[in-house]
């Protein structure tokens, strides 16, 4: 069954709308070059197998979510925002370790970690959209995304904003 969600543009500030469509736009855009690049190496990227086209499928699936996210935004959507912070968990973390590698980012990256393979190094990385998902067994390393990190903060505060206004509409419908 599907849930009726509420556009919640009628009811929030002109502040709060902004906030969501700068959102939207970086979602959007992030999603966008991330399919490009995807898109790209799909058609350059030899040798094709079916395991690297369903490996880079899955990714435009990701990137594609973050599109939707982007889309959610901008419309107002009351959802947008946990659906955001959803994306921007996925991009939170990167890892090099079991023989697998994972590190996704829809727009920009700068990320701090630790590398372990041969001794232990800080690594700092910085970039815009990036997705790996491959198989590395002589590696170990972690990282963090700085700018999930901090977009997560925001869409927490952004949706406390977003429930304070849409309880003053409650309250002020029923006086």
């Amino acid at each position: 069954m599907l849930m009726n969600i509420p556009q919640i543009e009628k009811h929030i500030s002109d502040e709060t709308k902004s906030y969501l469509l700068q959102a939207g736009l970086y979602q959007l855009i992030g999603g966008a070059v991330g399919a490009q690049l995807i898109i790209w190496l799909l058609f350059t990227e030899p040798p094709v197998t079916s395991h690297s086209i369903t490996v880079k499928l899955f990714m435009l699936c990701v990137y594609a979510y973050s599109i939707a996210c982007g889309v959610l935004c901008i419309r107002s959507n009351g959802m947008a925002v946990y659906y955001m912070r959803v994306n921007q968990l996925l991009q939170l973390i990167g890892f090099v370790g079991m023989g697998y590698a994972y590190k996704y980012v829809a727009g920009v990256y700068v990320s701090i970690g630790i590398d372990f393979t041969s001794s232990t190094k800080f690594i700092f990385d910085a970039g815009i959209s990036k997705f790996h998902l491959y198989r590395e067994p002589e590696r170990a390393a972690f990282d963090i995304n700085l700018v999930a990190l901090l977009i997560m903060y925001w869409t927490l505060r952004l949706q406390r904003k977003i429930k304070t206004e849409m309880a003053g509409v409650a309250k002020f419908r029923s006086t």
